[in-house]
């Protein structure tokens, strides 16, 4: 739990606060490091790991929005055989009311397990291969940017979280549309 506190607040000092943003924490599982990382339109935080300096152990990705869709791209070299876990949504915190909602749609990886990038596979009404916070939402209708479906994502209660399997030494690219509500 404290390791979670700490990460937590390293994150928020770490992510570029802009009001009309998209966030990506990616963040490896267990012992996976993350090193070799690069963005297009996007500001890179990290974290890294205790011992080693050089290699990274979460990365955190901002990118400001407006209305119109933009795509947004990032890569990393996973150092092991493992997970990464990919959670999307907005900087910032709780208490600022002026935070606008993110539309997130058509993500798409390399060199990873990726599933369900276009938010189109239901199950009985329900997204599957993502976990939505609470306040994460299905979006249907003019708003989306491919298909028929996008997620809004927002704060910490409104994350849009997927775990990635990738292969050690092979180049893992993250792509996606994003904009603002």
């Amino acid at each position: 739990m404290k390791k979670f506190i700490v990460l937590t607040a390293l994150v928020m000092s770490c992510a570029a606060f802009a009001l009309d943003a998209v966030r990506v924490d990616v963040q490896g599982v267990a012992d996976m490091r993350i090193s070799k990382v690069a963005g297009e339109k996007l500001s890179v935080g990290t974290t890294p790991a205790k011992a080693e300096k050089d290699i990274l152990r979460a990365v955190f990705i901002s990118g400001n929005l407006n209305a119109e869709w933009q795509k947004f791209e990032m890569s990393f070299v996973p150092e092991k055989n493992g997970r990464v876990t990919l959670r999307f949504h907005t900087p910032g915190s709780r208490n600022i009311k002026s935070i606008k909602p993110v539309l997130l749609d058509d993500v798409q990886c390399t060199g990873g397990t990726l599933l369900n990038g276009d938010f189109e596979i239901l199950n009985n009404g329900v997204l599957t291969n993502w976990r939505l916070g609470s306040a994460g939402k299905l979006i249907t209708g003019e708003n989306v940017y491919h298909g028929k479906q996008c997620v809004q994502v927002f704060f910490n209660s409104g994350m849009a979280v997927q775990t990635i399997f990738v292969t050690a030494g092979e180049k893992v690219t993250i792509s996606f549309r994003a904009r603002i509500l």
